[in-house]
């Protein structure tokens, strides 16, 4: 792995062996500077739609956490024309990868939540229910357990399948005419698993891009197999939102996320 300058305290590395620089996946880090007592980090997935990925839903968001005490870290994965599982590998790619490696690069790596934005949401939402699934059997680091210790869904991709599928998502993930079977495989909320992590899933009512039902399902999920889960919809807003700075009410959805891996991180 190569790591480019760092600018900020901040790293990138390549996520694969053998891999260009300048490719994707790529992994950066941004260390907080005060802890406030806390040992964890924030693996944060920005949305895209699995074509590209969403500025202000990474570094943003990562220098947000830090304020907070949580140490960051942004995973740009794969995307179409590459098809599932390889976003997958990359980010249980990169969670060992914190988990093992984490103090060379300045950050935690006791506790590792994830946090996915859209597509990313979907991402994290896979992190959340196929940790141990579809590993690539080249990964060095594959015995490693990828399984997040929290996870945070913001209007989040999660049904591949049904009446409220993201059809643009599917297709960049699986190709065009994807079976039933694969499409309900990654439809997270049928994934759900009674020793998966807590989750906090925010959303609005008025996104129309990711139907709110999303989130929804994913919430009704955790409750059927005993996972905490953490819901809040929002009256009103737009899909893709980000921290939603200067919004009253939305813009609230950062500090409960960040109260809640508080609670869970511990």
């Amino acid at each position: 792995m190569e790591i480019s300058a760092a600018q900020n305290k901040t790293e990138r590395v390549t996520v694969w062996a053998n891999q260009a620089i300048d490719a994707l996946p790529s992994l950066s880090f941004y260390p907080a500077e005060k802890k406030n007592g806390l040992n964890a980090t924030v693996l944060i997935f920005p949305g895209g739609g699995y074509v590209r990925h969403a500025d202000h839903e990474g570094v943003d968001v990562a220098k947000a956490a830090n304020e907070y005490g949580f140490d960051a870290a942004v995973l740009k994965c794969r995307v179409s024309p590459t098809r599932h599982p390889e976003p997958l590998n990359d980010a249980q790619r990169a969670m060992r990868m914190i988990k093992v490696d984490g103090e060379k690069y300045g950050v935690c790596s006791e506790k590792v939540a994830v946090l996915g934005f859209s597509a990313g949401g979907h991402l994290a939402s896979m992190m959340m229910t196929m940790w141990d699934e579809c590993t690539n059997e080249e990964d060095d680091l594959k015995d490693v357990c990828a399984r997040p210790d929290a996870g945070v869904l913001c209007y989040a991709v999660i049904d591949m399948v049904g009446e409220s599928s993201h059809g643009s998502s599917c297709k960049e993930l699986l190709g065009e005419g994807a079976s039933e079977a694969a499409r309900a495989a990654i439809s997270t909320h049928l994934r759900v698993r009674e020793d998966g992590p807590a989750g906090f899933v925010w959303h609005t009512m008025t996104d129309g891009s990711v139907n709110v039902k999303n989130a929804m399902m994913f919430g009704e999920a955790c409750c059927e197999k005993g996972v905490a889960v953490e819901m809040h919809v929002f009256e009103e807003g737009r899909h893709g939102l980000g921290l939603a700075e200067g919004d009253e009410s939305i813009g609230k959805w950062f500090d409960l996320a960040m109260k809640f891996l508080e609670r869970h991180l511990k």
